[in-house]
């Protein structure tokens, strides 16, 4: 497809009659008009500095049915705008049409019409499914191309929390939406109007419409209001049949895995539903869901926040967005990083010498998958969690390892060779015999109850090396340097939260909020590029004047 005008009149807003060519060429001159009125316009700045044709071949499979064909280069600055000013669906259109700028830049002439809102939205979930991150490489490899030194900067990384397009729900309200759900996916299945299948489980029971408000019920009332709700979900369970359809499976899925992540629940012998209560919260599961809106975000708890979404990881360098990763909010911080640093090698062929991060990927375990994700080119600068060490007593630190014969020395000089593989971690537990430690004059600073005789255990991890290494790194001055400028990474996702349109997801589901974190990343690389070549204009004319002023020559201008 190419630029071209469309000649076509359900695409013209003016005169049929008039030759095409009068119409271009009064579209050119307008342009060109506006254009000399306001140079420095972003949109005219970015017109200047960014190619968008590579992002256009990458979504040249995208094609829709309707009578007016609009060009895929076009869509593509569209979208572009669309995230750039963080507008919705249809305020984007109502932009293209109306606005002189946005119209030049997305390639319109002023007779055309611009694509309704619904097109935006079909070319949107399409490059969503099929290219999500043209956007985004394809920037950033410009960038690269017009500031080649932006690779080689040491690298920094954080995360920041993506809110879900979605409301929290109560357990029981949580457990009847996604009953509702399934039995909506099941009547599609079927062929069968909703109303049908509900009638099997009952209305009454599925909406809790009878039920009077839940401050005022007793905590017998709750319980009773909890079991029912309960039954309801396993009726609707056994509706699902035996070759349920993949929008069945996935909702089968998320209400049975709701259901164990938050309740205890026992059966009769006659199979019928027997109690039902709340798991403790320690022995709740980790990626529970919180709403059925959005059943793929979870549970965010960041220092004193608790946020319903999705945990955003950003490694930057300082300027630019480098790589960018939504995953569901309870994933841990530091868990994405080596996969971050993976697709960076894989998309854009660079692996940077260092990458500092704060101690939430201090553990031997997250440097060893640094160290692998990059074939050692990467050093992950952090400050090591302190393992297994209870309070001031000594810890796995002050045990020596002699890696050749695998013993452990303690402080006071003894030794141990017992040693056996952990059952909950990647390493081994070495014990001290009470025998071993007898008359031992550092007990009190060893062990939690000096006189018992009990064995005495130390954890020795199977990533020790990538530690002991990582701690000698923090008596360095490098380091300190290093992670005094890690705070560049906030002033980055200050930037993307703000001014990105990256803190509240629009869509419901993994995939489009990992497409809009990297069409934030795209929108804030653009931007920043826009701004560093202004800079260095400003600089040149600057140096341009002291120069003429040091060779005798001064402008004064009245």
């Amino acid at each position: 497809m190419t630029n071209s005008i469309q000649q076509a009149p359900t695409n013209s807003i003016a005169n049929p009659e008039l030759p095409p060519e009068i119409l271009h060429q009064a579209s050119v001159q307008i342009y060109e008009a506006n254009r000399q009125r306001y140079p420095d316009d972003p949109l005219y700045q970015l017109e200047q500095r960014l190619n968008f044709d590579d992002i256009a071949h990458q979504c040249a499979g995208f094609s829709h049915t309707q009578g007016v064909t609009h060009t895929i280069p076009r869509l593509v600055r569209v979208l572009f705008l669309k995230y750039w000013h963080n507008w919705s669906l249809r305020v984007t259109e109502q932009q293209v049409q109306n606005d002189l700028r946005v119209k030049q830049f997305t390639k319109y002439a002023l007779h055309e019409f611009a694509p309704d809102f619904s097109t935006i939205c079909r070319f949107e979930q399409w490059v969503s499914a099929h290219c999500p991150r043209a956007y985004f490489d394809l920037i950033l490899k410009q960038v690269d191309e017009q500031f080649p030194s932006q690779r080689t900067q040491t690298q920094k990384g954080d995360t920041f929390a993506m809110i879900a397009n979605a409301a929290r729900e109560s357990l029981v309200t949580l457990i009847r939406h996604s009953s509702q759900r399934l039995l909506r996916a099941i009547a599609e299945q079927k062929g069968w109007a909703y109303e049908q299948v509900v009638d099997l489980v009952g209305q009454a029971n599925l909406t809790g419409e009878e039920e009077k408000s839940y401050h005022r019920m007793t905590a017998e009332e709750k319980a009773q209001q909890l079991h029912t709700a309960v039954s309801v979900a396993y009726a609707s369970l056994d509706l699902q049949g035996r070759q349920p359809s993949e929008a069945v499976q996935e909702w089968v899925t998320h209400l049975e895995k709701l259901l164990a992540d938050n309740l205890h629940i026992t059966w009769q012998a006659d199979g019928q539903l027997g109690e039902v209560t709340r798991l403790p919260s320690k022995k709740q599961g980790s990626y529970r869901m919180g709403s059925a809106t959005d059943p793929e975000a979870t549970y965010r708890k960041h220092d004193d926040q608790d946020d319903l979404g999705y945990n955003v990881s950003v490694i930057t360098n300082g300027e630019f967005v480098r790589e960018i990763q939504a995953d569901t909010g309870a994933t841990p911080d530091a868990k994405p990083l080596p996969q971050l640093l993976r697709n960076q090698l894989e998309h854009h062929n660079l692996a940077a010498e260092k990458i500092v991060y704060d101690q939430a990927a201090g553990s031997g375990k997250t440097m060893a998958e640094v160290h692998q994700a990059t074939g050692g080119q990467t050093q992950l600068v952090v400050k090591p969690r302190e393992m297994n060490k209870q309070g001031k007593l000594f810890g796995p630190r002050d045990f020596t390892l002699d890696p050749r014969s695998y013993t452990l020395t303690c402080p006071n000089g003894v030794t141990s060779q017992t040693a056996y593989r952990s059952g909950s971690g990647d390493g081994w537990n070495f014990r001290f015999a009470p025998v071993q430690c007898v008359d031992c004059p550092l007990r009190l600073q060893c062990r939690l109850k000096p006189d018992a005789e009990t064995i005495r255990q130390v954890f020795i991890s199977d990533y020790r090396t990538f530690e002991e290494k990582a701690w000698a790194y923090t008596l360095t001055e490098s380091y300190k340097e290093e992670m005094r400028a890690r705070s560049d990474v906030e002033r980055q996702i200050a930037g993307l939260v703000r001014y990105c349109g990256a803190r509240r997801a629009r869509a419901a589901g993994l995939k489009r909020a990992d497409f809009q974190a990297k069409m934030s990343g795209a929108v804030f690389n653009a931007k920043r590029l826009i701004q560093k070549h202004l800079l260095r204009e400003r600089q040149a004319r600057k140096e341009a004047e002291e120069a003429r002023t040091r060779g005798g020559v001064c402008l004064v201008t009245a």
